[in-house]
């Protein structure tokens, strides 16, 4: 893929006109709850586990322990981790990093933000830019909704938890699973 004169050429030659297209700015709300009920989220990830749960764990606990060379080890471990468009890691991550941008007012999440770093060589670009953008806190409504509708217990979160879930073969419960652990780590403090 390449780019010029305002437009996206592919190698199938299919050409998409970028000329016209908008920013799109996602406002990030801060959320400051008791604790988050992660039971819906559970729910939606039942029966799935393409990244192994140690894997998991180590990654919440190199968060927690606010070491960017631990937790920027793990980052490393889980990019270009998996298949499809966007691999499995890679959506992992978006879904964490995402979700930090909504507690970015506890500890762990503001360090880690900060001091994340990611190789985007040892991904694709369509991952690169998605990850590039969780970075600096674009995110998309789909993900804004699901993490506010969830943690503040609104009757929207099944709405939000089943489009989020649905989203391509796995990256919408992959970047579920990276929800879900930012609220783990989250409930873990529970302080803002």
């Amino acid at each position: 893929m390449k780019f010029e004169q305002d437009k996206l050429f592919f190698s199938n030659a299919v050409a998409v006109n970028v000329k016209y297209s908008k920013r799109w700015n996602s406002s990030v709300k801060k959320i400051c709850v008791g604790e988050i009920d992660t039971t819906a989220v559970s729910y939606y990830l039942k029966k799935y586990s393409f990244i192994k749960a140690s894997l998991i764990e180590e990654f919440k606990d190199a968060v927690k322990s606010q070491n960017k060379e631990l937790f920027n080890y793990n980052v490393d471990k889980l990019l270009g981790l998996g298949f499809g468009l966007t691999p499995s890691g890679d959506d992992f991550l978006v879904g964490i990093l995402s979700a930090s941008h909504f507690f970015e007012d506890i500890p762990p999440f503001g360090f880690f933000l900060k001091n994340v770093r990611i190789d985007y060589s040892k991904t694709n670009f369509i991952s690169a830019e998605y990850l590039r953008y969780a970075i600096v806190g674009r995110i998309s409504e789909v993900i804004t909704n699901t993490v506010i509708s969830v943690s503040e217990k609104k009757s929207t979160a099944d709405f939000w938890l089943t489009n989020l879930a649905n989203t391509g073969a796995t990256s919408g419960k992959d970047t579920l699973l990276g929800i879900l652990t930012a609220m783990e780590v989250y409930n873990a403090y529970k302080s803002c």
